[in-house]
């Protein structure tokens, strides 16, 4: 299916999202956090990305910035659970202002996330 690159720094949240994808049959890399995100990227093509936003060393904004200059763009998908006096709802309308493809508030469920990678991959 697809190769994806997950950018999470929640270790627990990436086990799971690793176990979905999986399951699914995509392959996965995790990249902890958004520094080492941009340099898989830089390093590998991928169909789809999934990124926290509140990470530490470089936020998903920031990564979504350097991403969105990078050729060629796979779909981005954005996703945050709050943290650190921010609310999912006041940073998630940003990433998509800035060319994220998709949000999700976390937690979010198989359910909810896999109909939304199958729908943007069907669109690549």
């Amino acid at each position: 299916m697809a190769h994806i690159l997950v950018i999470e720094d929640d270790e627990l949240f990436g086990i799971y999202l690793e176990e979905i994808l999986s399951e699914a049959g995509h392959t996965m890399i995790l990249a902890k956090n958004g520094q080492e995100g941009l340099k898989r990227r830089q390093e590998g093509r991928f169909d789809l990305i999934l990124t926290d936003i509140i990470m530490p060393e470089k936020d998903g904004i920031e990564l979504l910035r350097d991403l969105r200059n990078m050729s060629p763009q796979p779909k981005i998908i954005t996703m945050s659970g709050g943290g650190h006096g921010i609310f999912p709802g006041d940073v998630l309308p940003i990433t998509k202002m800035l060319g994220a493809d998709y949000t999700l508030t976390k937690p979010f469920t198989k359910n909810e996330l896999l109909p939304v990678i199958d729908s943007l991959l069907a669109k690549s």
